[in-house]
């Protein structure tokens, strides 16, 4: 049946004792190769970010462009900027058709609720939050908000 270790032959001794650290060997082999696979994965989700960064970088620049000249434009009451508002808002447009063009392509991390994942937000909101500046209205709300703060 079962031969006792001092009843197998040398060969078979050998290949028995070599088996344990071989399958140690093995094993301390695999679990490196799945850390630098890990590694690798997030190396890739950083150099995803990092590639975006100057897309994401220009639209904020041109939101803030806009901001200002729309601010300028109805601080003056029509007065100033009025010949570069339109610029400034194609260039607004171009920087954002560039960022929606990106996010498709980026993974938004998956823990992140749909709804608080600054990577999904409704773009088609953005055009009626543009619309007021060049006839001189305000947003819904700036009204109350500035009641509150005048003495």
């Amino acid at each position: 049946m079962i031969k006792r270790f001092s009843d197998m032959s040398i060969l078979v001794r050998i290949a028995l004792l070599a088996l344990v650290p071989a399958m140690a060997l093995l094993g301390v082999g695999l679990v490196q190769v799945v850390d630098r696979r890990a590694v690798a994965k997030d190396a890739g989700r950083v150099a995803e970010v990092v590639a975006s960064a100057p897309v994401i970088s220009q639209l904020v620049h041109e939101l803030q462009k806009e901001r200002g000249t729309s601010a300028g434009f109805v601080g003056s009451k029509g007065k100033s900027f009025a010949d570069t508002i339109g610029d400034r808002r194609a260039e607004t447009d171009a920087a954002f058709a560039a960022f929606e063009k990106l996010m498709p392509g980026v993974d938004a991390d998956r823990r992140c609720r749909p709804s608080a994942n600054p990577m999904r937000m409704p773009p088609r909101r953005w055009p009626g939050f543009r619309r007021p500046a060049p006839v001189l209205a305000a947003s819904p709300g700036v009204p109350d908000v500035a009641a509150t703060t005048r003495r």
